[in-house]
């Protein structure tokens, strides 16, 4: 008969054990597009087999391009200077139900844009300010909606519009919201538009990027929260990522 061994502290109440909560789960519903960024040889693919893939996209004769190493997509001071983008291949659902996911150290030389719409005058965009404040931006009114990102360390922003409201969490903060009827009315709908990755032209972010997400629905602030800590939980195995 084999012995029972009861370790001192370790019981269903020691607050110090990690619990299943812990570690958050990954919203699939409606996601339009995933890129995990794992390989070299496929890092702006659709990691949810959907074929959403990020095309990058340089106009300009001498672009400065990103470049990918260990898992991480750097998008380099001038990358954008030749109005070069990333580009979903496919346009979202109608409506302005949209959240944005994304893991990314940034650099904070200027204001600019995380994502947008490709037509400005639709929907909201995700803007980061040269003090490393999220803002909203929709019927020509920027909102700032977050807390500072930390331009040393990682961070992850789930960013999540509806039909009345923008919520904003950064690293598993409490969101900050926006109420659309409080601040001029709701942005016009988007429908069948394409989405870019970090803006066009010089409006586009720079940084580390490590994963994105785009969803065709606003998270509810639960899954906002389970997201952020699946993320993050997923970041720590696949690349040593600390958050």
């Amino acid at each position: 008969m084999g012995t029972i061994i009861r370790l001192k502290d370790a019981n269903f109440t020691n607050s110090n054990l990690p619990k299943l909560g812990d570690y958050g789960k990954l919203i699939t519903d409606d996601m339009h597009a995933m890129q995990q960024m794992l390989s070299q040889s496929n890092y702006l693919d659709d990691s949810t087999g959907s074929g959403n893939n990020l095309v990058y996209i340089g106009t300009g004769s001498t672009p400065v391009d990103p470049t990918f190493n260990n898992g991480i997509l750097t998008l380099p001071d001038g990358w954008a200077s030749k109005q070069t983008y990333h580009q979903y291949t496919a346009g979202v659902a109608s409506g302005n139900s949209r959240t944005f996911v994304l893991l990314i150290k940034p650099n904070l030389v200027r204001t600019n844009y995380l994502w947008r719409y490709k037509n400005t005058g639709v929907g909201v965009s995700m803007v980061l300010n040269s003090a490393g404040k999220i803002q909203a931006v929709f019927k020509d009114k920027v909102m700032e909606i977050s807390d500072a990102l930390s331009t040393t360390r990682w961070n992850i922003v789930v960013f999540s519009a509806s039909e009345t409201t923008v919520k904003c969490s950064v690293n598993g903060s409490h969101p900050q919201t926006i109420i659309y009827a409080n601040n001029g009315g709701a942005p016009v709908a988007p429908n069948g538009e394409q989405v870019v990755l970090g803006g066009t032209g010089t409006q586009g972010a720079i940084g580390d990027y490590a994963y994105s997400a785009i969803y065709n629905r606003a998270l509810t602030e639960s899954e906002m929260s389970s997201t952020f800590k699946a993320i993050k939980a997923w970041a720590l195995t696949q690349k040593e990522i600390i958050i």
